[in-house]
């Protein structure tokens, strides 16, 4: 019982550190923009911040957008290529999303510089002829467990396989105690 209970309560902690969402919604000119990830980034694996655009306008529009860091953490920004969101035209009317991957490293001797920290990280973009310019700072926080992602889902499995052993224990039990009526 004590295993069910323990179980359940590092699920519980572990799985608001990596279920809870943070969606945002900025404008810029006439492209509305909306990033959504998790609040808490899991150190010590890739995480994805999604981007999403929208052109209101009736004329196509060129665009860029970044993510920069300017956190004291150390973070990997665009496993796949490089900071950049998007570059290049968004049609009149049209919806795109994009995403990026974002590792922030965590070893032992470095766990309370990086554990809990705001991430540091901000969206930059430009629409038209525009000079690139800072949008905003993005509200994300570096989770306070490394491998969450991975050990929630640990802990999930554990927890199912816990109580399915059990419920057929109690079945079993039934089961015999009904037999032997």
């Amino acid at each position: 019982m004590s295993g069910l209970v323990l179980t359940t309560t590092l699920g519980l902690l572990l799985g608001y550190h990596t279920l809870e969402k943070s969606i945002n919604r900025y404008r810029l000119q006439l492209v509305d923009l909306t990033v959504s990830s998790s609040k808490y980034l899991s150190p010590n694996e890739d995480e994805n911040i999604v981007l999403g655009m929208e052109n209101n306008d009736q004329n196509k529009v060129d665009a860029e957008f970044r993510l920069e860091h300017t956190g004291l953490t150390t973070a990997h920004i665009g496993m796949d290529a490089s900071n950049a969101f998007y570059v290049g035209p968004i049609l009149r009317q049209e919806q795109l999303n994009r995403e990026l991957k974002v590792n922030f490293p965590c070893t032992i001797r470095g766990a309370f510089a990086t554990l809990g920290q705001k991430a540091g990280l901000s969206l930059w973009g430009a629409a038209g002829q525009k000079p690139i310019e800072k949008i905003s700072d993005l509200p994300l926080m570096v989770g306070p467990i490394p491998w969450a992602r991975k050990i929630f889902t640990l802990v999930c499995t554990a927890w199912v396989a816990l109580v399915g052993f059990l419920v057929t224990g109690l079945w079993w039990e039934r089961v015999k105690t009904a037999g032997q009526r």
